[in-house]
């Protein structure tokens, strides 16, 4: 081959490479167009089917298609519409055939079943509504209207039917409803209601008659209370006076008349007979009562002019129950009486007056153990609440009458629980015991059966951490 054909030959196979390129490369242009078109229809296929779903999660309505031989239903297919509608999907209607019946609330069952037997047997139907149970639990409503597909032969070869949900119509009718029972009733009330009015419109005006004669005297009669409430404050505050200034001009010669029965009793004065030391003892005796009467008759005057105070200290209260109780203890094994004490074992603390706190605590115990007769028992109890510390002193005594209970904390009642002389008291123990607990935030209360004695229970709020 010649050099000229050689050249020829390179010209022309370069010549059809270009032209080779250049298809390939109109080729390459067409498939990208063609797969940026696919990547179009792509979306919009996605967001067609993004609005299908939206549309068939709102329908409230579906169409269903039952599939019929020899008068059985062999396939059914239910509308996408069935989601919302029941919750269930098209799928799983397939998969569990009987979950059309399984969904109808219990009670309609039996006119649903009548109505699908009476299609099958080729019978005309007209709608039907009944209540259905929703996958999410609600209760639906809803009317199943079907309609009826035979061959050339008049035989039943298939049903389509259309599923409404009627649920909020239903609660329409049935608010509906309600709204006009209500207002019926209404009507009835508002007319009963005037004819009360105009009764009541002359005796109104009666009685605001009455009302006009009425204010000047009570107008006349306010000024006599205030008059008489003044009177009765001052009175108040001259006998708290004078009862404060008694109390104290007695305790002097007590003290001294104590001091000197005490030297008398110890000998100081010279040897006394056993007749005389009785007599004596006696003395003493009453002399003590006597000043605890004081006492009493000074800190019920307090209280009543609101001039007692506390002075707390937070305390450990169940060491000081227990410590307390081990001298109550010795005074009560005089009289045979046992005296036990049931109390947490860890500190329990409390915001008391210590001093009034065992004031509470010998009025009740010195109770419990006057009206307990010999050999009995009196039992002292802390519990400890979660808000309250709670105090109980319980006895073995005569009990109290239920008529007597509520008057047990009033000034100066003497309830008849006595088993002979020298147990009667001044009658303000009960009550000092219940305005210094009410002092401390507390309340107290009794609980008794006559026969099988008491229980005096008491409670005290807590110290408040924080």
């Amino acid at each position: 081959m010649t050099e000229e054909n050689s050249q020829k030959l390179y010209s022309e196979l370069e010549a059809e490479l270009k032209k080779r390129t250049a298809e390939l490369f109109q080729v390459k242009e067409e498939l990208q167009r063609k797969i940026n078109e696919h990547k179009i229809v792509e979306g919009q296929l996605k967001h067609s089917e993004e609005r299908f779903r939206k549309i068939t999660e709102t329908i409230t309505d579906y169409i269903y298609t039952v599939r019929i031989e020899n008068g059985s239903a062999v396939e059914t297919i239910h509308g996408p519409g069935c989601l919302a509608v029941t919750g269930y999907t098209a799928e799983e209607f397939i998969v569990q055939p009987l979950l059309w019946l399984q969904i109808v609330y219990e009670a309609d069952r039996p006119i649903v079943t009548h109505q699908v037997e009476s299609i099958l047997d080729g019978k005309a139907v007209g709608p039907m509504e009944h209540r259905i149970i929703h996958k999410n639990g609600n209760l639906r409503w809803v009317r199943n209207t079907p309609v009826l597909h035979y061959d050339h032969q008049g035989c039943l070869v298939s049903y389509d039917g259309v599923i409404e949900d009627r649920t909020r119509i239903k609660e329409y009718e049935e608010n509906l409803l309600d709204e006009k029972e209500k207002a019926t009733k209404n009507e009835k009330e508002a007319l009963a209601a005037l004819n009360e009015l105009k009764r009541t419109q002359a005796a109104n005006i009666s009685i605001l008659a009455n009302l006009i004669r009425a204010k000047g005297s009570l107008e006349q009669q306010a000024i006599e209370l205030e008059k008489a409430r003044q009177h009765a404050e001052e009175s108040l505050k001259v006998k708290n006076e004078f009862t404060s200034t008694v109390s104290h001009e007695l305790r002097t010669p007590l003290a001294i008349s104590k001091e000197a029965l005490s030297l008398v009793l110890r000998g100081k004065v010279g040897e006394i007979s056993d007749k005389q030391k009785e007599i004596v003892t006696i003395a003493s005796s009453n002399i003590d009562r006597l000043g605890f009467l004081i006492n009493d008759i000074l800190d019920t005057s307090k209280m009543e002019a609101g001039k007692l105070e506390l002075n707390k200290e937070n305390v450990d209260i169940t060491r000081v129950v227990q410590h307390n109780c081990e001298e109550w203890q010795l005074r009560a094994a005089k009289k045979k009486i046992h005296l036990y004490v049931t109390a947490p074992d860890k500190p329990v603390m409390l915001d008391v007056d210590k001093v009034r706190f065992l004031q509470i605590l010998a009025n009740l115990i010195s109770n419990a153990i006057k009206f307990t007769p010999e050999n009995g028992r009196v039992g002292v109890l802390v519990d400890d609440k979660q808000d309250t510390v709670e105090f109980s002193v319980a006895d073995t005594g005569p009990g109290i009458a239920p008529e007597d209970i509520s008057k047990l904390f009033q000034k100066f009642q003497q309830l008849k629980r006595t088993y002979g002389p020298g147990m009667q008291g001044t009658g303000l123990g009960l009550s000092i015991v219940k305005s210094l607990v009410e002092l401390h935030g507390g309340k107290v209360r009794v609980e008794s059966e006559l026969g099988k004695g008491s229980v005096f229970i008491f409670t005290l709020p807590k110290v408040k951490n924080g």
